[in-house]
């Protein structure tokens, strides 16, 4: 399910630049991946599992830097930013809290910590693991894996490098076109 999940996905995303509807570009995706898995093998998604690290980590340094370009030109704290923006006052907090104050029209999210409660116990349930074994298949050794770990413990860990300068470029960005919506 979750993977004919990704190829609707795939494919609405795709008809918003090709002139195909949907369902069409859904088709071509899932063609080209069986195309592409039956002749490329295992050799081949490992190949492309490394060339996609490799844009990930491209993108998180070029979108931290970005970030951080951009704080250099401010004159206050994004504490201050976040504040100014969003009207929350506990938006920097790093303590959960039962209810968080939003702007008008978006009260419904004004609950998350019971959306990540939710969250929780799904993963509890469902388990730590789920979704990485196949790597760890392909490796020959135990010292394989134990690297493949290590890997693929700093590859997340570039990622919210990645996820904070999306945050602070998202801030300027409502702060400088938003500016008349006011909060």
């Amino acid at each position: 399910g979750l993977l004919i999940y990704s190829f609707f996905g795939g494919g609405l995303f795709l008809s918003m630049f090709l002139p195909w509807q949907p369902w069409v570009c859904m088709l071509i995706l899932l063609i080209v991946t069986i195309i592409y898995t039956a002749e490329a093998g295992f050799l081949g998604v490992v190949v492309t599992d490394l060339f996609q690290m490799l844009i990930v980590v491209f993108a998180a340094i070029f979108i931290a830097v970005m970030a951080l370009t951009k704080l250099q030109g401010y004159e206050g704290t994004l504490s201050d930013l976040a504040q100014q923006v969003t009207g929350n006052l506990n938006w920097t907090s790093s303590l959960p809290s039962l209810h968080t104050e939003m702007p008008a029209g978006y009260e419904q999210f004004s609950g998350l910590l019971f959306v990540t409660l939710f969250y929780l116990a799904k993963t509890i349930i469902q388990g730590l693991g789920v979704g990485g074994e196949p790597k760890y298949f392909g490796a020959r050794s135990d010292r394989e894996c134990g690297l493949l770990s290590f890997l693929c413990g700093w590859l997340m860990s570039i990622r919210w490098f990645l996820m904070i300068g999306f945050v602070i470029l998202g801030l300027f960005l409502v702060q400088e076109q938003f500016q008349d919506k006011g909060v």
